[in-house]
C-alpha cells in the first residue's frame, strides 16, 4: 500500500484501488483504477505498481474546482521511452480522480509542469490546460492569470510546485 497527504485529503492506492479520505468532511472516495495496457510485465498490471515504478518521481497533485475536486496521481518525471516501441513513462502521465464525479476520472496528463523542463514553456502549457478543461477562453488575459496562480472563474487552485499544491486559496 502507498499514502499520500495533499491539501485536506489523504490518499491510498492499493492494488488498483485509490481510496481518498477527506479530512474536513470525514468523507470516503473509492475508485478502482482501469488498467489497459496488457503488453506489462505481471510486475506493472497494477496502479499501485505504476505508481511505485515511478519512484521518486510519483506525485500527488490536487485541483479544487467550484463543484467538484481532482486529485491528481502521477509519474512527474521527464517523458522516456521504456521499451523503443512508444512506452512512455514519466511527463505527468498518470490518473486523475474526481471525487464528485467517478465518471469524469481518467488516464491522461495532469496539469502541472514536467520536472526537467523549461519552466516557462511547461507554465502556459499548463495554463492552456486547465483553461481548456475549465471552458474558458485560451485568451492571454486569461492565460497570464493562471499562470501567475491567480484565481479565474471556476479555477480556485493552481501551484506548478512538486508536493506543494494551494488548495482554494491556502498553501499547505
Amino acid at each position: 500500500m502507498m499514502t499520500a497527504k495533499v491539501g485536506q485529503f489523504e490518499v491510498e492506492v492499493e492494488g488498483n484501488t485509490v481510496t481518498v479520505h477527506d479530512f474536513v468532511t470525514g468523507d470516503y472516495y473509492v475508485q478502482t483504477v482501469p488498467i489497459y495496457s496488457t503488453n506489462e510485465p505481471d510486475a506493472y498490471k497494477t496502479f499501485e505498481a505504476y505508481c511505485r515504478r515511478a519512484g521518486d518521481g510519483f506525485r500527488v497533485g490536487l485541483g479544487a474546482f467550484d463543484d467538484f475536486d481532482v486529485v491528481y496521481l502521477y509519474d512527474a518525471r521527464p517523458a522516456f521511452d521504456t521499451t523503443g516501441e512508444g512506452d512512455v513513462q514519466g511527463g505527468n502521465f498518470g490518473y486523475a480522480m474526481n471525487l464528485q464525479w467517478p465518471d469524469g476520472s481518467e488516464w491522461g496528463y495532469a496539469p502541472f509542469p514536467v520536472e526537467g523542463t523549461d519552466p516557462a514553456v511547461e507554465a502556459r502549457a499548463q495554463a492552456e490546460m486547465i483553461a481548456a478543461f475549465a471552458g474558458l477562453p485560451a485568451d492571454d488575459e486569461t492565460i497570464g492569470k493562471l499562470m501567475r496562480g491567480e484565481a479565474v472563474e471556476g479555477v480556485s487552485v493552481i501551484d506548478p510546485m512538486p508536493l506543494r499544491y494551494a488548495v482554494k486559496g491556502e498553501t499547505r
